[in-house]
């Protein structure tokens, strides 16, 4: 709520170092729009309100919250700071919310979205910190429908202030193997990334859940 009221150079004495932002102008270039994704860590809103207020169009893929009204606070401060939400059903097979997110993307738009909780029928169960784990897919299947590369995103904290991060982009081609292959392989070099920042700040992965038992996933045999 705090965040939300900052703007500019306001907002910014939040932010120590960025990094990778030519990662996301350069994937811009090519005009099919960039997804950018991130496992709950660190201070995500920050990241999407930084991007914003630098002039970046930016789509926010979300579920409902329970609370209608938290719903509709966080579309009144998202949509005052110019970033569009994409609303996605849990229970819904319905394509409508992936063809608004393709929509955007070939408006060369930004896409954000979380990407290492199971919430939907779409997963795909691959390695995650050893453990067989459902991982959902929305990111894959965008890529492959848009041409966007996927952009692992981060806003850990770092001695007081925090830190914008994006890594090299992945890429989601058909090729050899067809998509099946693609989406396990680029998704399979997500969770590597993933890992490799979880590693590094364990107490900012913010799951507050037992994430493997809750979901019965069991340890992968080496």
């Amino acid at each position: 709520m705090l965040m939300f009221r900052l703007r500019g150079e306001r907002l910014f004495r939040l932010i120590s170092r960025s990094a990778g932002a030519e990662y996301l102008d350069k994937a811009l270039e090519y005009g099919n729009g960039a997804i950018l994704i991130s496992p709950h860590f660190g201070n995500w809103e920050l990241g999407g309100l930084g991007l914003a207020d630098r002039g970046y169009r930016l789509n926010v893929l979300t579920f409902r919250e329970p609370d209608e009204k938290v719903n509709e606070l966080r579309e009144k401060t998202r949509r005052e700071r110019g970033i569009r939400f994409i609303y996605v059903d849990r229970n819904d097979t319905s394509p409508l919310a992936i063809i608004e997110a393709v929509n955007a993307l070939r408006r060369n738009e930004v896409l954000a979205l979380l990407g290492d909780r199971d919430g939907s029928s779409h997963t795909i169960t691959l390695d995650f910190f050893g453990r067989s784990t459902p991982i959902p897919l929305g990111a894959a299947y965008l890529a492959l429908a848009s041409g966007a590369p996927v952009i692992p995103a981060f806003v850990p904290l770092e001695g007081g202030r925090y830190a914008t991060i994006l890594e090299e982009p992945i890429r989601f081609r058909g090729g050899h193997g067809g998509h099946e292959k693609a989406i396990r392989e680029g998704t399979q070099q997500i969770l590597r990334v993933f890992e490799q920042y979880i590693r590094s700040y364990p107490d900012q992965w913010y799951n507050l859940f037992n994430y493997w038992e809750d979901q019965n996933i069991k340890r992968t045999k080496d």
